[in-house]
């Protein structure tokens, strides 16, 4: 159960079979490049707000963490 919540809801690999069959419909080639999955790097930034809470997220002022990605940012491009 719990690779299943992992792989499909937290990986989101539904999503990505998902893209992929939309592409392959269009007439793209999912194994090039092109319509191939995607090499950028996603940052994400888990936040506590209003009434949704993140499990294992301290709870940070948004300057932290705007500070925390820029360096995050900083590290992974240059």
């Amino acid at each position: 159960m719990w690779d299943f919540v992992q792989n499909q809801i937290l990986g989101m690999k539904w999503l990505n079979v998902l893209t992929g069959n939309l592409i392959s419909m269009v007439g793209l080639d999912t194994e090039t490049r092109l319509g191939g999955r995607s090499e950028a790097k996603r940052i994400l930034v888990p936040i506590n707000h209003c009434d949704n809470v993140v499990v294992g997220v301290k709870n940070l002022n948004i300057s932290s963490l705007i500070a925390d990605v820029i360096d995050k940012v900083r590290e992974v491009c240059f």
